[in-house]
């Protein structure tokens, strides 16, 4: 049986999982921290770290492009072309450009850090990154305008791929 490496904390963890849970794929799951996954597994000590009988994979998007392919029903991205190409663009864009506010400056900071690690959270410090750096993050210029629109109108299974960040919703509501 496959296994999956990685803390259920990692977003990226947690969205492969999703995908093994709407493909209905087995794997055990060994929850170990960055930097204690085996090189071997994920050569950057990242996580999450994929091990079956082909061989072990790190980095989640290329475990799911990979359980994608092995299971290609239910589909978890769109077929066509051009579709599955702004997909995966949503979905770096959740795993780079929103997880580095949305993961160490808030999530982390009034979820993780107060609840496994003791320590304080700053409301008023939180609300700050929210209100200054979420908008640029939601609203971009060039190609893709009013990228909260956009987001609004793909939903996370199909047209839009997995997105991984913590969802952009105000610091409040979590």
């Amino acid at each position: 049986m496959a296994t999956l490496y990685g803390v259920g904390g990692s977003p990226f963890v947690r969205k492969v999982r999703v995908v093994c849970a709407e493909k209905n794929i087995p794997y055990d799951h060994e929850p170990v921290f960055p930097g204690q996954v085996d090189r071997k597994i994920s050569p950057l000590g990242k996580v999450p770290g994929w091990k079956d009988e082909r061989g072990p994979l790190s980095d989640s998007s290329i475990i799911c492009a990979y359980l994608e392919g092995v299971k290609p029903e239910p589909a978890l991205y769109p077929r066509d072309p051009y579709e599955r190409a702004r997909a995966l663009w949503f979905e770096e864009y959740g795993d780079s450009a929103l997880l580095g506010v949305f993961g160490p400056k808030i999530f982390f900071k009034k979820i993780i850090g107060p609840r496994f690690m003791g320590q304080q959270f700053d409301p008023a410090e939180i609300q700050k990154t929210w209100d200054e750096e979420a908008p640029p993050l939601l609203e971009t210029r060039g190609e893709v305008t009013h990228l909260s629109e956009e987001l609004d109108s793909y939903s996370l299974k199909g047209q839009a791929g997995l997105l991984s960040a913590p969802f952009p919703y105000p610091p409040s509501s979590y």
